[in-house]
């Protein structure tokens, strides 16, 4: 071979192999996973931190404990599935709802305790969505303990032009998978961290800009002018009922868990919405729901009949299906004090939602406990008293 020629190689090979060594020693020494972090400041609501630090792990997830995707060992997994009320981006992890419930869950149970918890929301996204993602996950995140916050983005932000229910199979072939399979970031460290930078670069232009979360207190103005500029509707036309599609996709959420052995509890969805409004809780609407012909604005009273009208279904869905349901309508106050807009919380109304549901939590991971206890007694030659 010519010397220029081996010159030439040199370059190439020189190149690949610095990759090569560059993948291996992050993979060994230093394996960083891609990961969403971003301050949301200048928050003026009352009842929140006017500077949040929100986070979303390499699995998409938020969480104060949870350091490996695999469980380790002895330890209980909590996962909470929902949507923006679940994923609560105006909030420090410790202040959700499901952060709290973590220190109050260690406060009662033995030190000894391996306890964790994450949560995985999506603004905007029906319960289908957490079907699907479950399906895909599940197996890999191996919880122990599910926790369901579903119903809102169903009853508001289905039934729009175009809207159709061709059956749970269908509506489950157009749910998006959220990272492309193509995705480099998969396997490379590398990649991830080309990514994480991608998106932090990403993630602060959208602060700079307000964009971080739609009804940041900057937003909310221009949020609840378009809603009162909606056309008023006492009873909206929606010939296909979104609460079929929405059932479908819990009780097959309830299946998959039951069949898996995993403790449910399933949560109704508390909101501000009631009768009876006062003019600065009607200043804090801003759900517009959809119709074929647009989205409209409904009254409070129509939309508190149709949420106890999901959260109905909800209950009866948990009892066929061996699940805990907790009425949270019934024990978070419908006022400003716990909510800052229809339905997301303020601290004060996390605290609430933890408080509410440590009890039926509480029982499913002493029942968790309980059956990791029979398992392990049943196993092969393991002799009585052991």
């Amino acid at each position: 071979m010519r010397p220029h020629r081996k010159r030439a190689l040199r370059l190439p090979l020189a190149a690949a192999t610095t990759l090569i060594g560059t993948e291996l020693l992050l993979r060994t020494l230093a394996p960083l996973p891609a990961a969403v972090s971003v301050k949301i400041r200048d928050q003026t609501l009352p009842g929140l931190h006017p500077t949040v630090v929100y986070e979303r792990n390499a699995w998409g997830l938020r969480s104060l404990s949870m350091r490996s995707e695999r469980k380790p060992e002895g330890t209980v997994r909590i996962l909470a599935l929902g949507a923006s009320t679940t994923d609560s981006p105006t909030q420090n992890a410790a202040d959700t709802w499901w952060g709290v419930l973590e220190a109050r869950l260690r406060e009662r149970l033995p030190p000894a305790t391996g306890l964790e918890v994450a949560a995985y929301g999506r603004g905007g996204a029906p319960a289908v969505h957490r079907l699907a993602w479950a399906r895909r996950h599940l197996d890999r995140l191996d919880p122990d303990v599910v926790i369901t916050l579903e119903g809102i983005n169903d009853l508001a932000w289905h039934g729009g032009p175009g809207y159709r229910y061709a059956g749970l199979e269908d509506a489950l072939r157009r749910v998006p998978e959220e990272e492309p399979t193509r995705s480099c970031s998969r396997w490379s460290e590398l990649c991830r961290r080309v990514a994480v930078l991608r998106r932090s670069l990403r993630a602060a232009r959208r602060a700079r800009e307000g964009r971080t979360l739609e009804w940041h207190s900057r937003n909310l103005p221009r949020l609840t002018r378009a809603y009162r500029a909606l056309p008023a509707a006492a009873q909206p036309d929606r010939p296909v009922d979104p609460i079929r599609e929405f059932g479908d996709a819990m009780e097959a959420l309830l299946v998959e868990l039951e069949a898996r052995g995993i403790e449910t509890v399933v949560l109704g969805q508390p909101v501000l919405w009631k009768p009876h409004m006062r003019a600065e809780e009607r200043r804090r609407l801003w759900f517009g729901i959809r119709t074929p012909a647009g989205p409209v604005r409904p009254e409070p009273a129509w939309l508190a009949a149709e949420m106890a009208r999901y959260n109905r279904l909800q209950r009866e869905l948990a009892g066929r299906h061996g699940a805990r349901y907790v009425d949270l309508p019934a024990r978070i106050p419908a006022d400003l004090g716990h909510f800052i807009d229809d339905c997301h919380f303020t601290d004060a109304g996390s605290r609430a939602v933890a408080d509410a549901i440590l009890p039926e939590t509480l029982a499913a991971v002493r029942s968790a406990l309980a059956r990791r206890g029979a398992r392990v007694a049943a196993r092969p030659g393991r002799a009585p008293g052991d």
